[in-house]
């Protein structure tokens, strides 16, 4: 009888926030001509995911319509078509409207307000592309011939990585002069990453979320020799199985050529790597089970101004 109440309070307190709400989108442009074929992916917000973000997206017909149903009172809508600047809709028990927020539209609509025979009309803007220039320099202020100048496009979405499959963009790539330059076009609705790479020269990575010409400054390249220790953050008892990694393939780019991955033994101390430095410099932790995932950020100067042999990184871990 004990264990039946504890699952029976248990569920109820999950499915609090459950509900069966259908909900239609339509999606317009600016002059109010409709958009078919656009691809609005449901996931539920929440402290607990009860329903999973669904793989198939819901496909707007020739009116501009899509309808389907929400299974709680806070889901995020994240909304697709090409040539047009992807949107989020969030609803939840919100009044009032919300837009460009963080790089991205983002519409709020009151969960209360939706009914489902009454469509809810939201714009689609057409994207628009932005020649910038970046000049790549040295810290003397000489112009770098031949550096790779990327720029990748990405929302920020619940699921890392889920933009890979949900309409990014082709990275751009160009080169620069011998005046330190290359253009590459700003594409409007998305967070836009210009990462710039030279030959024996560190890293560079910039987030813009407006169109503008930029100067990137590459220092010479450094290295060190470093190491991770891999703790549980409340005990400090070694965990093993963390795999430390940075400048691994993301948001379509080329592996980094100073790229690492190592993966922590039962000591919960990796054997030492060749660091470079980058800028700027994060060290991801995918953690064991039961452990969070996290990224941390190194000072290079802390790094280098350590007259040990070999620099050791202490990372505490906390539990899910």
């Amino acid at each position: 009888m004990r264990a039946r109440l504890i699952i029976a309070t248990t569920l109820a307190i999950l499915c609090s926030g459950c509900v069966i709400q259908p909900i239609q989108l339509r999606a317009l442009q600016p002059d109010g001509r409709p958009v078919e074929g656009v691809d609005v992916y449901r996931n539920t917000l929440g402290w607990f995911k009860i329903f999973a973000s669904d793989d198939k997206p819901f496909v707007s017909d020739a009116e501009g319509l899509t309808d389907f149903t929400l299974f709680s009172r806070r889901t995020s809508l994240t909304v697709f078509k090409p040539g047009f600047e992807p949107r989020q809709v969030i609803v939840m028990p919100y009044s009032g409207v919300r837009h460009e927020i963080r790089g991205e539209g983002e519409t709020t609509l009151d969960f209360d307000q939706v009914r489902g025979d009454v469509p809810i009309d939201f714009p689609l803007v057409p994207v628009t592309h932005t020649p910038i220039q970046v000049r790549v320099l040295t810290e003397g202020g000489e112009p770098v011939e031949g550096a790779s100048v990327y720029l990748s496009t990405f929302i920020y979405l619940k699921e890392q990585g889920a933009e890979q499959s949900r309409g990014r963009l082709p990275v751009q790539v160009a080169t620069t002069g011998a005046d330190g330059a290359a253009e590459v076009e700003f594409i409007s609705g998305f967070m836009n990453r210009v990462v710039v790479r030279a030959p024996d020269r560190v890293g560079a990575s910039i987030e813009l979320r407006a169109a503008k010409d930029l100067e990137v400054v590459v220092h010479t390249r450094e290295s060190r020799q470093v190491r991770f220790r891999v703790v549980d953050r409340r005990t400090n008892l070694p965990l093993c199985g963390a795999v430390v990694s940075a400048g691994q393939s993301s948001d379509g780019l080329p592996p980094d050529a100073d790229a690492f991955s190592v993966t922590t033994p039962s000591s919960g101390v990796t054997d030492p790597i060749t660091l470079a430095r980058r800028v700027p410099l994060y060290v991801r932790v995918k953690a064991p089970s039961g452990y969070k995932d996290t990224d941390i950020h190194l000072e290079w100067r802390k790094v280098m101004e350590s007259t040990l042999p070999v620099y050791e990184v202490s990372i505490g871990l906390g539990k899910k």
